[in-house]
C-alpha cells in the first residue's frame, strides 16, 4: 500500500455565481420540475451533480430559464421559473396589474424592484402587458355596466316605473355640494 499514492478527486463548486439577486418565481412549479430533472439525471448518471450554468432572461420579463449541467455526462437541462404551459405569465401579468392597480408606473415599479434587487421587465414588455390589461378590463366593464343596466331595468319594470312609450325609467338623485348651500337633484334615467 506504501508503495501506491492515493488520489482523490475533489469536486470544486461552481466558482463564480450564475444568477446573483433575487427573482420572482412560481416555487411549486420550479421546486417540481428541480425533482423531476435531477431524478431523470440520475437515471442517466450517478457520478456527476448538476449545477446551475446559465440563467437566460432576454424576451421573459421577470420570467426566467434556468440551464443546470453535468460537468461528469456533459449533459444540460433547462426550466423556465414559471409553467411555460400557462398562455399569458401569470408573473409578468400580476406584476402590471399590480403595479396599475396601486396608481404606479413603470418607472415607480423598475425602482420596487432595484431596492429589492429583482431585475425588472423592459419597458416596451410592461407597456405590452399594460395595453393586454386595458383590453381585458374594458371588457370586464362594459359587462359589468351591461349587467348593472338590465338589473335596473328590471327593477324599474317590477316597480311599473315605465313612460307612456313603454320605456322603463329609475330615478338617480345626485348630490351636489357647495362651499355655501346644499342641493338634491332628481334625473330621470332611461333605460332601454
Amino acid at each position: 500500500i506504501d508503495n501506491y499514492v492515493l488520489e482523490c478527486e475533489k469536486e470544486l463548486p461552481n466558482s463564480h455565481k450564475v444568477i446573483e439577486g433575487n427573482r420572482v418565481v412560481e416555487l411549486n412549479y420550479v421546486i417540481q420540475e428541480t425533482l423531476r430533472l435531477q431524478k431523470k439525471h440520475y437515471q442517466l448518471c450517478t457520478l456527476g451533480d448538476l449545477v446551475v450554468t446559465e440563467e437566460i432572461r432576454k424576451g421573459s420579463g421577470l420570467v426566467s430559464t434556468i440551464v443546470l449541467w453535468c460537468h461528469i455526462c456533459k449533459t444540460s437541462y433547462s426550466f423556465q421559473t414559471e409553467d411555460p404551459k400557462k398562455n399569458v405569465s401569470g408573473i409578468n401579468l400580476g406584476h402590471v396589474w399590480g403595479t396599475l392597480a396601486t396608481g404606479s408606473t413603470y418607472e415607480h415599479s423598475a425602482e420596487l424592484m432595484s431596492c429589492m434587487n429583482i431585475p425588472t421587465m423592459p419597458q416596451k414588455q410592461f407597456q405590452k402587458y399594460e395595453l393586454h390589461l386595458g383590453e381585458v378590463w374594458k371588457t370586464s366593464l362594459w359587462e359589468s355596466m351591461e349587467n348593472a343596466g338590465k338589473r335596473e331595468r328590471n327593477h324599474a319594470l317590477e316597480k311599473s316605473n315605465v313612460c307612456q312609450d313603454g320605456t322603463p325609467w329609475i330615478t338617480v338623485y345626485v348630490d351636489g355640494s357647495w362651499t355655501k348651500g346644499h342641493m338634491e337633484l332628481t334625473i330621470m334615467l332611461f333605460l332601454e
